[in-house]
């Protein structure tokens, strides 16, 4: 890929894009780093063209992962400790939770870790 300094683009421009037309992408230069790539129209268009989306079995099916094991052991969950902290013990004492009343209750006692 030919490369041009910002100065030489500016100044033969017509040349640089005669070039990307017929010689392939072109790249200008600021302070020595690349900056841009010119590209033919035709070529931008064909590489941004939107890919044709395909539908999600048929993209699953391509990915040919006979062999491959899927199953797992089912999930059943598990068993958590919740403590409410409130001072609407009455109303939440149904929960069957353990009910903290910070107001009330001992911290000390009442165990929130272990």
């Amino acid at each position: 890929m030919a490369s041009w300094k910002l100065e030489d683009a500016k100044a033969r421009f017509s040349e640089l894009v005669r070039r990307a037309h017929d010689e392939g992408p072109q790249a200008v230069t600021v302070r020595g780093r690349r900056a841009v790539i010119v590209v033919d129209a035709d070529e931008f268009e064909r590489l941004a063209a939107p890919k044709p989306k395909q539908p999600l079995v048929e993209f699953l099916e391509s990915l040919n992962m006979e062999g491959l094991d899927l199953t797992r052991e089912p999930d059943t969950g598990r068993e958590v400790e919740l403590y409410l902290v409130t001072r609407n013990t009455r109303d939440m004492r149904h929960t069957g939770a353990a009910v903290f009343n910070p107001w009330e209750d001992n911290a000390d006692v009442f165990k929130l870790s272990s």
